[in-house]
């Protein structure tokens, strides 16, 4: 997390990054994004009962207000019955959105530490499709999903006029899925975990010197035994996420048939192709719950005409479908290029050394400006820029 220095400026900013992760790029299930099949996809069952006391809790945490005092640099930890660690983080401190964030295991500390580390908006590119856990933020009914008005409607939850940040939005997040209702299980997870930060908050509202002079990821471990926590005794821990993996292997071609063809095809100099992937920020509601397609592009670098666009199912495997689909693009255009630009690493490593059997090979650069050009034209056509 970021500490507490004499640069308020950048520990401001870093919150207000924090803050615009959740507050962009998470439609909801009524949204006019989404695709409309014949049969939407159904929110998880959760008992009425079990709900009703998650919002008794939520409604606490709302009550205690604990983003008056606290900010990213007070992360916590608190741990599953699975023994998996939720890093918890009181949105609030740039007043955008107001609640809380609990992050997922190795995944949701990767996203934490990106998050974290940027420096600007552009630094946060894809990370709304990324992002793993569970959150909580209030706001107007008029923000609401429609399947969060029935089960607030179900619960008779009716918020006193003039309330203040009166409906919760309480969601899970799935890397590639669009923001849902949690199953059974998270939401009884939500009212221990947000119960346990609650015990945290009110210790630093008391004792702010216990999280100051931390390291970035260093975080406490707090327990869920509902106990008042005292300041000597909290477990620390430095936590580092896993490294996303690598593509399995290098892209490798099946066939004598297919490797004769891609030989026989005549190598063109110049800047070659652009290939890169991204999320849409647009939903297909299909299976258990909406996601958001990625996209393979590839384009000529000289000309930056898109000669080839194929939308991925979140399912599927990205890596095998970018070499299958540089492969049909190579021999429908009947000549093999130069080189391949790419700006992702995992990508080098995929094409590096189908390229270098070929005759060509695989450049890694820090910007793609037929793809980015692509990019924001069509995020601003969506109006999602």
């Amino acid at each position: 997390m970021p500490q507490p220095s004499s640069n308020t400026g950048t520990v401001k900013f870093q919150r207000r990054l924090h803050e615009f992760l959740f507050s962009h790029g998470t439609t909801t299930a009524n949204d006019q994004s989404v695709s409309k099949p014949s049969r939407q996809p159904k929110p998880p069952i959760v008992p009425l009962e079990l709900w009703k006391r998650t919002l008794d809790a939520v409604l606490a945490f709302r009550a205690l207000e604990p983003w008056e005092w606290m900010g990213d640099a007070e992360t916590s930890v608190v741990i599953d019955g699975g023994g998996v660690p939720w890093f918890a983080s009181v949105l609030g401190g740039s007043g955008q959105v107001y609640g809380l964030a609990l992050y997922r295991g190795s995944q949701g500390l990767r996203v934490l530490e990106r998050l974290l580390t940027a420096r600007c908006i552009e630094d946060l590119e894809g990370m709304p499709y990324q992002q793993d856990g569970l959150t909580v933020w209030f706001g107007p009914k008029s923000e609401l999903s429609a399947m969060q008005r029935e089960r607030y409607a179900a619960l008779g939850y009716q918020p006193a006029r003039g309330t203040r940040m009166a409906w919760p939005s309480i969601l899970n997040h799935s890397p590639g899925y669009m923001p849902w209702a949690p199953e059974a299980s998270e939401v009884a997870w939500l009212a221990v975990a947000i119960r346990a930060v609650m015990q945290y908050a009110a210790l630093l509202m008391n004792h702010p010197e216990v999280a100051s002079g931390r390291d970035r990821l260093e975080f406490p471990i707090i327990p869920t035994n509902e106990s008042a926590l005292e300041p000597g005794k909290l477990e620390w821990r430095h936590w580092s996420a896993e490294a996303d993996r690598p593509p399995a292997a290098a892209l490798r071609i099946t066939t004598p048939e297919l490797e004769a063809a891609l030989r026989a095809l005549p190598l063109v100099q110049g800047p070659g192709l652009e290939l890169d992937w991204i999320y849409l920020p647009d939903t297909i509601a299909e299976g258990s719950r909406p996601y958001h397609p990625r996209a393979i592009l590839i384009f000529d670098a000289a000309t930056t005409i898109c000669l080839a666009m194929e939308l991925i199912p979140v399912g599927d495997n990205l890596f095998e479908k970018i070499g299958d689909k540089l492969i049909r693009a190579m021999l429908k255009m009947g000549t093999l290029p130069e080189r391949v630009q790419v700006r992702r690493p995992e990508l080098a490593q995929l094409l590096g050394q189908l390229l270098e059997g070929l005759g060509s090979k695989v450049q890694l650069v820090d910007r793609l400006p037929a793809a980015k050009s692509f990019q924001e034209g069509m995020l601003g056509f969506l109006g999602r820029r």
